[in-house]
């Protein structure tokens, strides 16, 4: 994937760029998900990590993975135009796009402070969550929104769907 936005980077690029700013003491905070339509419980939590340091990354999975977690009916949005969306987020401050089903070669190669996910994660049970731990790093998971989510919001485009089709019948 060719990517020009100075936001958007290759791991290869995230990793010199990060430890850059780590070595100036920047706390690195890592997030990583789908993101595949951007809700606000998305938003809340991009803004819970960044707040618990300097740097906030966000790890994109590419459609390839995103099918391989959700289904083949998955991304409704491709890869490219998910990270773009996210690096124009004010809390944002990079996004690099991973192949995965996680994100532990990510966590490997920058070595974040602090991981941060959603919640429905056990993230001492996680791969990520183990590799962030080993080092000496932290990791903390925020709060769901109640009742909102991308599969949620697929739902309910169904229902109202059906219900428009029946109603024309």
């Amino acid at each position: 994937m060719k990517i020009h936005n100075q936001i958007i980077l290759s791991l290869n690029d995230a990793q010199k760029i990060l430890k850059q700013l780590q070595m100036q003491g920047k706390k690195i905070v890592l997030t990583n998900g789908c993101y595949d339509l951007l809700h606000i419980g998305h938003v809340f939590s991009l803004k819970f990590a960044k707040a618990q340091g300097d740097i906030l990354v966000v790890a994109v999975n590419d459609d390839s993975s995103v099918r391989l977690l959700k289904g083949n009916l998955r991304p409704i949005i491709p890869a490219k135009m998910r990270m773009e969306l996210l690096s124009e987020l004010k809390v944002v401050d990079y996004v690099i796009p991973f192949s995965e089903n996680n994100a532990l070669e990510v966590v490997k190669a920058i070595k974040p402070n602090i991981y941060v996910k959603g919640a429905d994660y056990d993230l001492k049970n996680t791969p990520e969550g183990i590799e962030v731990l080993k080092y000496g790093g932290k990791i903390l998971t925020v709060p769901l929104v109640p009742c909102i989510s991308t599969t949620s919001i697929i739902e309910k485009i169904k229902k109202m769907q059906l219900s428009s089709e029946e109603m024309r019948k």
